[in-house]
């Protein structure tokens, strides 16, 4: 047993939230023993790649003990491990040694986002160590839900937080010293009903947005290094490239079977999630792929990765003859818009600066100032009737609907999870494109974004009898573009009350009972991650449209009988009848047409067939013969 310290009042000087961690007794027991294993941890790599299968874990190495890094770097690296495999963002979290600790008769304890560690505190390297490390920062977490006051010190002994705490250090010792699989579940959250904050994002490795860009003149000496540098950036990106196709096409196989959909689509979103690249795992990797031959220009894991940051690779003992402590640059990681620069030749016209990556120039992109997020320049559309006779008249495309809310997308006894407001009232953006995703109301052009096409229910791709186009954003008012391609995007977009990690931890894929506001969120964004749309507001001018006119044709025939009822189409024989067809699930009203009608649209390959066609129709039915486009895709698309 431990004797028990003296706890002597908490110093004035302490002006911020001090989360108690449990004392000796409750946080790691009653005994100080280190773990038998505390200097032999094992590698458990091929335990968590067996329990972790669809996230291809690629192993934990446990760092060893070695009397030149500190205790305090030790515990850093810990923390990225639970970050990693646990999905909590400890950013802006700091790890010290302390004697506070101590004077409060504690081995840690959590002040707002920094956690202090008493100087005599067992190491992080063995189970009682690295448990009390983990329920300190749960407790870091907590603070953030809580967002509890900064002023004055504040001693939080719920027995809720307390039991979150530890099971939460239960379940990193158990994953990262025995393999078990993370358990989600544990992820700190404010106790009662209170949802997770917003910043509780999944830590999916793609997030970490990041390129090497090899040094334009190194010496002949050194090239081979530059060589192993790349050799590992490209396995990365081919692994991730890989796996995605396998996740396509394994969800795209399963629906052609038929049966229910969803759990097939939500089975795809989930690994969509959990697979990509990992900036801290291939640093890892460099350093063991080239031992003692590489240095970083700065701690590889400091380094900001969501912004316009980048690290240097040197050659290690490097220094040329004659010139004093230089170092030879092999190149350097980017992250973020650090990755781009702009074109040399700018579009005429654009309404944004185009750039292109560094390392694979010719790919261009724009910036999208309402995520702070980089987008492909070129965007993909197909193309609904509407869109085909604005096209046919030059003139800007249009979303269906604007305005401010209407009666199908607000709360009623019958449209119980709805937006909560009056008819008429003006919605916020996350409303609106809930809206949209929902089907709601279509206040936004969907685009896609990913070079695989989105797939219906059944596994076939989406098409258009009416074809698709390509549209240049830097041609569009980039206040108007809203991605919802990437998952971070996709929960600040939608409001972020709901996150990719609820997908991920979700079992069900569709709510059961009453439908919520917060379950068509979950859908929301449920859809989002697996279709990657980017959505524009209003109008897409007709200058940024990309398509060439077919010499096919489409013939459109209104009729007043409902999507079952006797339509006007009928009276076409069926040698003439077309064998691709859309029909219309709801009423349209072309302009200058007679009202909202029933439309039936059948594509014919030129426009002679659609006139012999429509001979058979009735004089008083009324028709539309619309142009069919396809995509032209310019310089510059991915």
């Amino acid at each position: 047993m431990v004797s028990q310290r003296s706890t002597p009042a908490i110093p004035s000087k302490l002006s911020t939230v001090i989360a108690h961690c449990s004392t000796i007794a409750a946080c790691v027991g009653a005994r100080r023993m280190c773990c038998p294993d505390s200097h032999k941890v094992a590698d458990s790599s091929f335990a968590l790649a067996g329990a972790l299968g669809h996230t291809r874990a690629r192993g934990i190495q446990m760092m060893k003990s070695t009397k030149n890094i500190s205790e305090v770097h030790r515990a850093r690296v810990r923390s990225r491990e639970i970050q990693h495999w646990f999905g909590v963002d400890f950013s802006g979290t700091t790890i010290r040694r302390s004697a506070l600790p101590s004077r409060l008769g504690m081995w840690g304890l959590a002040v707002g986002r920094d956690v202090l560690l008493a100087h005599d505190a067992p190491s992080v390297e063995t189970r009682e160590g690295l448990r009390l490390l983990a329920h300190e920062l749960a407790h870091t977490l907590q603070h953030r839900i809580l967002a509890a006051p900064s002023e004055g010190p504040v001693l939080l002994e719920d027995p809720e937080l307390e039991a979150g705490a530890d099971r939460f250090a239960d379940a990193v010792v158990a994953t990262l010293c025995d393999g078990v699989a993370p358990d989600f579940s544990v992820v700190p959250s404010a106790p009662g009903p209170a949802p997770l904050s917003k910043g509780s994002y999944l830590q999916a490795a793609f997030r970490h947005k990041f390129e090497f860009i090899p040094a334009t003149a190194v010496p002949a000496k050194w090239a081979f290094l530059v060589a192993k540098i790349s050799t590992v950036f490209d396995a990365y990106a081919r692994e991730k490239h890989a796996q995605a196709a396998i996740d396509y096409e394994t969800m795209k196989n399963k629906l052609a079977t038929g049966g229910n959909a969803h759990p097939i689509l939500h089975s795809y979103e989930k690994a969509h999630l959990q697979h990509g690249k990992d900036w801290h795992d291939l640093a890892d990797k460099l350093l063991k792929r080239c031992p003692g031959q590489i240095q970083f220009s700065k701690d590889p894991w400091s380094v900001d990765l969501m912004r316009d940051d980048s690290v240097q690779i040197f050659a290690r003992h490097s220094t040329e003859r004659g010139v004093q402590s230089t170092l030879v640059v092999l190149g350097s990681v980017a992250f973020g818009s650090a990755r781009f620069r702009p074109i040399a030749v700018q579009p005429a016209g654009a309404r944004s600066t185009v750039v292109e990556r560094v390392a694979e120039p010719g790919k261009h992109y724009i910036y999208a100032p309402n995520t702070d997020t980089f987008v492909r320049r070129f965007v993909a559309r197909g193309l609904n009737q509407s869109d085909a006779l604005n096209l046919d008249l030059s003139q800007d495309l249009q979303a269906p609907h604007t305005g401010k809310a209407q009666a199908r997308e607000i709360y009623s006894s019958a449209q119980s999870s709805r937006h909560r407001v009056l008819e008429g009232v003006a919605l916020l953006t996350s409303q609106q494109l809930l809206s949209h995703t929902r089907g709601w109301q279509k206040r936004f052009i969907s685009t896609g974004v990913s070079n695989r096409p989105a797939l219906s229910t059944r596994g076939l791709p989406f098409s258009s009898v009416f074809g698709a186009v390509t549209i240049d954003l830097a041609m569009v008012d980039p206040l108007t573009i809203f991605p919802l391609n990437s998952h971070l995007a996709a929960e600040r977009l939608l409001g972020g009350r709901v996150t990719a990690l609820n997908v991920v931890n979700a079992r069900a894929a569709q709510p059961g009972g009453s439908r919520t506001l917060r379950d068509e969120e979950f859908l929301a964004m449920r859809d989002v991650l697996r279709t990657r749309e980017l959505v524009i507001a209003g109008t897409v001018p007709h200058a940024a449209i990309r398509a060439q006119r077919q010499v096919g044709v489409v013939l459109g025939i209104a009729g007043k009988g409902g999507p079952t009822g006797r339509h006007p189409a009928h009276a076409i024989p069926v040698d003439q009848w077309s064998s691709s067809e859309e029909r219309l699930a709801y009423p349209w009203l072309r302009p200058g047409g007679r009202g909202s009608m029933w439309w039936w649209f059948a594509a014919y390959a030129t426009p002679t067939l659609a006139n012999e066609a429509a001979k058979n129709l009735h004089r008083n039915v009324e028709r539309h013969i619309f142009g069919t486009y396809a995509p032209v895709c310019p310089t510059g698309t991915s």
